[in-house]
């Protein structure tokens, strides 16, 4: 089932961002335990992109028109936003 933030918060979206990053970390230590060395896992931040999250932010939401205007004007689009995540999952040079 699909699971909501609202009512609970930036605090449950950055409890699960948190939970991404802890569980990344965890699958290298095992990944580097077993000797797979050729497997790398990587856990990103894509920066500030305009998707419906901002939707629910007071004075950032689209009902606030002076606010939302300056706000998304500075945000990523979500292809730019991707392009993190394609480089990660696609370079053969660790960093």
């Amino acid at each position: 089932s699909q699971r909501s933030y609202e009512g609970r918060g930036w605090g449950a979206f950055g409890q699960s961002k948190l939970e991404n990053i802890l569980f990344t970390e965890e699958l290298q230590r095992r990944a580097d335990a077993a000797g797979l060395n050729w497997l790398t896992v990587a856990s990103l931040h894509p920066g500030v992109v305009e998707t419906d999250i901002w939707r629910s932010v007071p004075l950032v939401g689209k009902s606030s028109l002076l606010t939302s205007s300056l706000f998304y004007n500075q945000m990523l689009t979500t292809e730019e936003g991707a392009n993190t995540q394609i480089y990660l999952a696609t370079e053969t040079e660790q960093p």
